[in-house]
């Protein structure tokens, strides 16, 4: 097979050790093993040589190597297979609270999300006192607060209703 340009190059057995190779290129050889035309160009792939005694012993041939190795597609699904764990739905529960004359909350939120309420710190107040009796449901920094008396997707809306409310809803999501 004929082709033109720089990346022709064909190997030729050497008359005198066949384990040797010459390679045909447009550019200077990088050793006196295998004498090249001058000019020859060495960075095409392939563009080496070898002979039986520059071999290390451990090396493997490439066919060997492939059959050690699992089929690509094998690989690829390995690689993209999403971890179970990673797949859980987020853990949503309801606390009830009744506010008092002179009680807090005592939990701070941050209204950036402008549709949910962040919890970012738990202080003295009715969610602390919740904790302590449901510490199977206790409101934990990171946790959101995702609707209040059933008022959702407002964080400024959700606020109102815990100002103005004396009985709370609220539902809460982590994860």
């Amino acid at each position: 097979r004929r082709s033109s340009g720089p990346s022709l190059w064909r190997l030729q057995p050497r008359s005198l050790n066949s384990a040797s190779c010459r390679a045909i290129l447009p550019r200077d050889p990088p050793s006196k093993l295998c004498p090249l035309p001058s000019g020859a160009n060495f960075e095409a792939m392939g563009a080496a040589c070898c002979s039986g005694s520059d071999v290390p012993a451990n090396q493997k041939d490439a066919v060997e190597a492939a059959k050690s190795r699992p089929p690509m597609e094998d690989v690829v699904q390995a690689k993209s297979a999403p971890k179970e764990d990673s797949k859980k739905p987020p853990m949503q529960w309801v606390i009830k609270l009744e506010k008092k004359e002179g009680s807090k909350l005592g939990v701070d939120v941050d209204l950036s999300s402008d549709v949910n309420l962040a919890v970012e710190e738990i202080n003295a107040g009715l969610v602390a006192d919740w904790n302590k009796e449901h510490p199977d449901k206790q409101v934990k920094p990171g946790d959101v607060i995702v609707a209040v008396n059933g008022k959702q997707g407002s964080a400024s809306d959700m606020v109102e209703v815990i100002k103005s409310d004396t009985k709370l809803e609220m539902l809460v999501q982590r994860g």
